[in-house]
């Protein structure tokens, strides 16, 4: 499903959500008034605490009411339709599946020791792969080769790290392997779609017939 699609969806069911809560609070306020004549009339039965309280519920119910219907109808509709993005079939999403989790470890290892930089680039690309968006995959190789790249990351508190120094061998080698798996599976991500880009381009020959 195209995320533009997705995003507008997303605030269809807000405004809808609102609306319902605004037809929720008109109800409550008929609601609020009756108990209110008829208690002052003597005629309620049950508590008029009781009617005020669901006077006052009726805006959240609602706006739930409204935004999950939408969003149900939208989860409904997506399960039908919904299409992999290029280069993402069912053999990649595997791969797609290790990478963003050694991704989320390599982000978590970061931030625990407050590089929040690499952090943030990581968090990208990872949330645009989880979004089968193969310019990730760009953005995360694009962190890697020549000076100052990700492969050049060193944690420790020489580079205003929050780390003891009797943890920075093993906090960094365990970078290092993460950084290569990182860049192992979103090399092959991109080397397959690159293949795959090549096939849907290619124009099949035709020959002459003799």
């Amino acid at each position: 499903m195209p995320l533009n699609f997705r995003e507008g969806m997303r605030r269809l069911s807000i405004v809808m959500g609102g609306l319902g809560a605004i037809a929720g609070a008109i109800g409550g306020s008929f609601l609020a008034m009756d108990a209110h004549t008829s208690a002052a009339k003597g005629l309620l039965g049950e508590p008029v605490l009781v009617d005020y309280a669901v006077a006052g519920s009726l805006p959240v119910v609602g706006f739930l009411a409204t935004w999950g219907a939408i969003r149900v109808l939208v989860w409904i509709w997506a399960g039908f339709s919904e299409e992999p993005g290029p280069g993402y079939n069912a053999k990649a999403s595997g791969k797609i599946a290790r990478l963003t989790k050694v991704i989320e470890e390599a982000e978590h290892l970061l931030r625990k020791h407050g590089e929040e930089t690499w952090a943030n680039w990581l968090a990208e690309g990872c949330s645009r792969i989880r979004d089968r968006d193969f310019t990730g995959i760009e953005h995360i190789l694009s962190g890697f080769g020549g000076m100052g790249s990700f492969n050049d990351v060193y944690i420790c508190s020489a580079n205003h790290h929050a780390i003891k120094e009797r943890d920075v061998v093993r906090v960094n080698e365990r970078l290092r392997v993460l950084s290569s798996g990182i860049y192992e599976l979103a090399h092959e991500l991109h080397d397959e779609e690159q293949a795959a880009q090549s096939n849907r381009n290619r124009v099949p020959s035709v020959h002459a017939g003799s």
